[in-house]
């Protein structure tokens, strides 16, 4: 295996909230199929709202694999040599992403498919975030620069390549680095070595392809321990909360619905990854969300109503006396009901 570059630093903050775009439900994935897309650019906002502190206390020093190490910084506390089990299908609550082609959305980069990739247009600064459960420890991710090549189509040469991707967690950053000639079908591993709520993966440079510019992740893999969640509780919180422009419905502690209202003929209609934990437990919990935009007013009444991907990102938090919501740093605050 070749040998890998990658750059750690330490960063002292809080929980952050960026744009992001929605997914689809886990239990609707669809084979991948790109080239039938289109891409809709999102933003970048420098307005992070602060969820509570981090848990994580430790710096993260750089490994190219489970065995080559570099060395930490002076007095840094060193992160794992070895990462314990793959918990993406236990601690994952959503991922969303600022950008992606409309079949090939971002969850498709955690369903343990190969087959299947996140996909988007390199020249669009994209990046995808992986939101976990409260008490999620991470000990490092993995993760590949391009998609793996199928018999018919060589994405490492045809497609852009991931040189250089920013890795953020709750409490630190990393670096990981991809060179065309050399790492081709390479996957990469990253420590971190923290109780984090999100691992964000920004695409900051990359190299073009012969035929085009898009970026693919098709796996990747989240090692540590997943938390000891609370199931669904049958007397938890069932009804209607909103906050401002934002509805959230509950049926027994878990949420079944919900939208994000954009004017009268258009709002976000939101599918997400099932979340099988309480979630009016009074933390922050993340939604995967996905567009759906009123078009056209048709001849019998009804609307065709066409979907389209954007760079929001939606968490809420129930509790006993009533109900938050933040919405690309639009927050609000609201109450629940019984309807």
């Amino acid at each position: 295996m070749a040998a890998q570059s990658i750059r750690t630093r330490h960063a002292a903050y809080g929980l952050k909230v960026p744009l992001i775009l929605g997914i689809l439900s886990a239990s609707a994935l669809t084979p991948s199929c790109k080239e039938s897309g289109s891409a809709a650019g999102g933003d970048r906002s420098g307005n992070p709202l602060v969820l509570g502190s981090s848990a994580a206390t430790t710096t993260p020093q750089a490994v190219g694999s489970a065995t080559q190490r570099t060395s930490s910084a002076s007095g840094a506390t060193p992160a794992p040599t070895a990462f314990g089990p793959d918990i993406s299908k236990a601690a994952v609550e959503a991922v969303n992403a600022n950008t992606a082609y409309d079949t090939n959305q971002p969850q498709y980069a955690l369903d343990g498919k190969p087959v299947t990739a996140w996909s988007a247009p390199a020249d669009s600064r994209p990046w995808l975030e992986i939101s976990l459960l409260p008490g999620t420890k991470v000990d490092g991710i993995e993760i590949a620069g391009q998609r793996a090549d199928t018999k018919t189509k060589n994405y490492w040469t045809r497609d852009s390549v991931i040189k250089r991707a920013r890795i953020v967690w709750d409490g630190g950053e990393g670096e990981v680095t991809f060179a065309r000639a050399i790492d081709k079908g390479v996957k990469k591993r990253l420590p971190i070595g923290a109780v984090t709520r999100r691992v964000r993966i920004e695409i900051v440079e990359t190299e073009r392809g012969e035929q085009s510019n898009d970026i693919d992740i098709d796996e990747i893999g989240i090692f540590g321990a997943g938390p000891a969640s609370s199931p669904p509780d049958p007397k938890g919180l069932t009804g209607l909360c909103r906050a401002g422009r934002t509805a959230v419905r509950f049926n027994r502690g878990t949420v079944v619905g919900g939208e994000w209202t954009d004017g009268p003929d258009a709002a976000w209609r939101w599918t997400f990854f099932p979340i099988t934990v309480r979630v009016d437990d009074n933390e922050w919990h993340t939604l995967g969300v996905r567009y759906a935009e009123d078009t056209e007013m048709l001849d019998d009444g009804s609307k065709n109503v066409k979907s389209r991907n954007a760079g929001k990102l939606f968490r809420f938090r129930a509790t006993a006396d009533g109900f938050e919501a933040d919405q690309n740093g639009e927050q609000g605050t609201g109450k629940c009901s019984a309807k």
